[in-house]
């Protein structure tokens, strides 16, 4: 058969059964928000198999079964009575019943018409969970722009673009004044990947702050400078900016040295920083700190084993403390293939429902959509993506339960 044929009744039907046992299928069904049942077409049927890699592999599966269609059309037409026709509108369980059938297709193809051995139920549990998840940020607008104004009512900053769904209200708490004066110490906990250091850069750009970065600290000298053998003074983005005035991200906090992170209690509660040269410096009225870490500062976790347990006095300093999470609509926007990142987002919670330790992220739904814009497969851009790395045992327990 040759690609964008016109289809019988009995061939279509074929085609529609054939597609809804791809891989790919349930990704692009929550994506396009589109039932098998609802394809109606020959030309649907054609475009649904371009659009998943599958044209090829759909006219070699319908050439193979022709004979069989034949036999089929050839029996006689069996009789029944007329009923009223019913009209209804397509229920959750329809919905279920005919994802579960081509679940048993897909199962039956693969395993030569075995028992299947993956339980259908949580399967589907799961799915239903993440298409719930994905209708509810559609209906999220995305924010492409915000502007910050000071006191005076002058505008101070402003970035441009697709911003995470906790951005404005980590900026509404950035632009917070104590009694003092002063801006108030704020904490992100959230996994890798979640945008944690581009929303601090963007915080800064919003309230005209110079932006300055430290990452996993492991002595307190890279937070408070150093004098070397001339008695000359070293000093540190974090100096600089608690004395004049900035954003200062403390990044992944939660992986390095306690000792590091101690040395500055005192700056970010009371104000003063004692330098190794012997100076006292103030802490500016502008300046503003972001602390970052996987966690909220306990100690490991499931996800995060190396991450150390941060000092309760430590953890105080930080006025505000957030959990900056994966936005699966920015997620979405930002990679301009919905159907690979849906299917990375659906790999993310089996991988969590399995307990497997491994890190999926948006970036790897980045990394693969541009690989598959070059012209690579869904398959090849998981492999060498968010499946690099796994074992052939924890490849096969996300081949089971992806939702």
């Amino acid at each position: 058969m040759l690609p964008n044929a016109t289809l019988s009744n009995p061939d279509r039907l074929k085609a529609r059964t054939f597609l809804a046992t791809l891989p790919n299928w349930l990704a692009y069904r929550a994506v396009n928000g589109l039932n098998i049942s609802q394809v109606s077409s020959s030309s649907q049927v054609w475009q649904i198999a371009s659009d998943l890699n599958a044209t090829d592999t759909l006219c070699a599966y319908m050439a193979s079964n022709a004979v069989e269609t034949e036999t089929e059309t050839a029996k006689p037409a069996k009789v029944e009575t007329a009923k009223p026709a019913k009209v209804e509108t397509e229920t959750e369980t329809e919905t279920e019943s005919e994802t579960q059938q081509a679940l048993q297709n897909l199962l039956a193809v693969l395993g030569k018409n075995k028992t299947p051995t993956v339980d259908l139920s949580e399967v589907m549990a799961r799915i239903h969970e993440t298409e719930r998840r994905l209708k509810d940020v559609e209906s999220r607008d995305l924010p492409t722009r915000i502007v910050t104004v000071d006191r005076n009512k002058v505008e101070v900053g402003r970035v441009e673009g697709l911003h995470h769904e906790s951005f404005e209200t980590l900026l509404e708490l950035a632009s917070l004044r104590d009694p003092e004066g002063f801006r108030f110490n704020i904490w992100l906990a959230g996994p890798a990947g979640s945008g944690k250091t581009t929303a601090a850069r963007n915080c800064a750009k919003a309230l005209g702050l110079q932006f300055g970065f430290h990452g996993s600290m492991a002595d307190p000298s890279e937070l408070l400078g150093y004098c070397d053998a001339n008695g000359d003074y070293h000093s540190t983005q974090f100096v600089e900016l608690f004395s004049n005035g900035g954003l200062c991200l403390l990044d992944e906090c939660d992986s390095g040295s306690e000792t590091a992170t101690l040395a500055i209690n005192a700056a970010l509660a009371n104000g003063l920083m004692s330098l190794p040269d012997g100076r006292i410096v103030k802490r500016h009225p502008a300046f503003c700190c972001i602390g970052a870490g996987n966690t909220f500062g306990k100690g490991a976790t499931a996800e995060y084993s190396g991450r150390t347990k941060l000092d309760g006095a430590f953890m105080s300093r930080f006025h505000y403390q957030m959990a900056w999470n994966y936005d699966l609509k920015l997620e979405l926007a930002m990679t301009n293939n919905s159907p690979f990142t849906v299917y990375v987002q659906k790999a993310r919670v089996a991988a969590k429902a399995q307990n497997l330790k491994v890190s999926i992220t948006p970036r790897h739904s980045q990394a693969g959509a541009a690989l598959i814009a070059n012209g690579a497969t869904f398959e090849r851009a998981a492999k060498l993506t968010f499946l690099a790395g796994l074992s052939s045992e924890d490849c096969a327990k996300l081949a089971q339960n992806k939702v």
